[in-house]
């Protein structure tokens, strides 16, 4: 049986002061198998972490359980790994159980996982709190960020939230930052810089299902993958569109690079922009390759990201709603009424592709992209 990249890489993270373990090898004989062995055998303060290369080996491991004490955590591979671990966990009362392949998926008593959620809830309050202050989020966008990050944190954990607080943090100080250079853009886009639900959604909803891909099936790299970049397809185009439009020549059309557009114009690309795609999308593939200890992520996750934001600016060169407004006879993403409060007409585009369903097609792109370069 060939052993899975990253197989035993977890349990040497466990404990600050983790020790070989006195039970050493020992052999699993498996019906139609050859003898099976675990790889590593570590000690903390509590438990006994035994490696074993396939769930069924540890039904062997009884007479290892009374030779130990009683404390025995099995980190088994496999894509039964997940329900194993979950069912010895509750049948042994045990805690902490960590099986390979994500970063940090834990198993908790209920009991444990409900406090994780409540303290989610208290942190993901704070931070829409802070934010509805700042004029970062509107009420809607308050009550829906609060939604998104309860989730996050509760099933996640800590280095789940770090991310998206680095999506959040950074694009709501690029949006506010050379306001003089961004003066007259505004009219172009169908929001402003407080984000409502739609928009706190369209970035951060299908980050979120990824954070219950990776509860219902912590034993796979798939959550954590998805959600990197996700999060990173939306960071990515985030930093184009706000600085993106600082480029002092006018940007192209990428459905046409020879037709310049104007600055602001949904499917205008320029190198500036695409280079600070890249760089959005690298903040936030840098800290998940860190907390995944596996640095092919960091350009996986990287390229992914500059990818999704490519197809947002496709997306708003084709088929993205744009209306125009016969006053200022100007092209805009606002509806129903122009900044002059005129009506606007659609002129091109999908009525419902509004730049939140964009978003979150962005979003959708990075995913794919990564896991296909994967």
């Amino acid at each position: 049986m060939g052993k899975p990249r990253r197989a035993f890489s977890l349990d040497e993270r466990i404990s600050a002061q983790s020790r070989p373990c006195g039970l050493g090898e020992y052999p699993h004989p498996l019906p139609g198998a050859r003898p099976l062995r675990v790889r590593r055998v570590r000690q903390t303060q509590r438990h006994h972490l035994l490696c074993a290369p396939h769930p069924a080996a540890a039904h062997q491991l009884a007479d290892v359980r009374h030779r130990a004490d009683g404390r025995i955590v099995f980190l088994p591979l496999g894509k039964h790994a997940s329900a194993f671990v979950h069912h010895l966990a509750l049948q042994h009362g045990l805690r902490g159980v960590i099986p390979c392949g994500s970063p940090v998926p834990r198993y908790h008593s209920p009991l444990m996982q409900l406090a994780q959620i409540s303290i989610g809830l208290i942190f993901a309050v704070s931070i829409a709190a802070l934010a509805y202050h700042a004029h970062s989020l509107n009420r809607s966008g308050a009550f829906a960020a609060t939604f998104v990050g309860t989730i996050i944190f509760g099933l996640g954990g800590l280095q789940w939230a770090i991310l998206l607080l680095l999506f959040f943090i950074t694009s709501s100080a690029l949006s506010r930052m050379f306001k003089k250079r961004k003066q007259g853009l505004d009219e172009k886009f169908s929001k402003g810089h407080e984000r409502d639900a739609g928009q706190v959604f369209g970035n951060g909803g299908l980050a979120t299902a990824f954070v219950l891909v990776h509860a219902l099936y912590p034993e796979s790299s798939i959550g954590w993958v998805g959600f990197a970049a996700a999060l990173a397809a939306v960071n990515a185009d985030t930093w184009a569109t706000e600085l993106g439009v600082l480029n002092p020549t006018p940007p192209r059309m990428i459905t046409d690079l020879r037709k310049r557009v104007e600055k602001g114009t949904s499917g205008g690309v320029s190198i500036f922009g695409t280079a600070a795609s890249l760089m959005g999308a690298a903040v936030i593939a840098l800290p998940a390759a860190w907390f995944a200890h596996d640095w092919s992520l960091l350009p996986l996750i990287s390229l992914a990201g500059l990818a999704g934001s490519l197809f947002d600016s496709l997306l708003g060169g084709t088929v993205q709603a744009m209306y125009y407004c016969p006053i200022d006879k100007k092209e805009t993403e606002k509806h129903p009424f122009h900044t002059c409060g005129t009506p606007t007409v659609l002129v091109r585009g999908w009525k419902w592709l509004d730049n939140d369903w964009v978003n979150f097609a962005c979003s959708a792109a990075g995913v794919m992209a990564a896991l296909l370069i994967a």
